[in-house]
């Protein structure tokens, strides 16, 4: 063993090191999606948003984060919930578009993502 160590640099050792060290986490999340009790709303109507019970994550538990793009929100995209089964009711009219971030608990490999729209008449 000590010849081994013998002919590497320290550099070499470090980069052995971490590659030993790294975590043993190696997919983002799979199967998310999710279901909303309703499409067709009124302004001000409230809808339930229910994540799939397939999401798996390599490291649980999984975070959810819930963004909604349109009128009346952040060019962006607004954050305006986290977990499980979040409710809105602040709608402006036409299309709002709903999106589901889904990452590991290490929140360091990946996220997946899925979008559907909520229509406000």
């Amino acid at each position: 063993m000590k010849n081994f160590f013998k002919g590497i640099s320290a550099l070499g050792l470090a980069l052995l090191f971490t590659v030993l060290t790294v975590s043993s986490a190696s997919a983002s999340p799979t199967g998310v999606s999710f279901t909303q009790d309703k499409v067709y709303v009124a302004p001000g109507e409230v809808v339930t948003y229910t994540p799939s019970a397939s999401i798996v994550c390599d490291i649980p538990p999984c975070n959810y984060q819930w963004r909604v793009f349109g009128k009346g929100w952040a060019r962006t995209g607004t954050l305006w919930a986290t977990g499980n089964a979040p409710q809105i009711a602040r709608w402006g009219a036409g299309n709002q578009l709903v999106q589901l971030k889904v990452t590991n608990s290490g929140g360091t490999n990946g996220f997946q993502t899925y979008d559907a729209y909520t229509v406000v008449k």
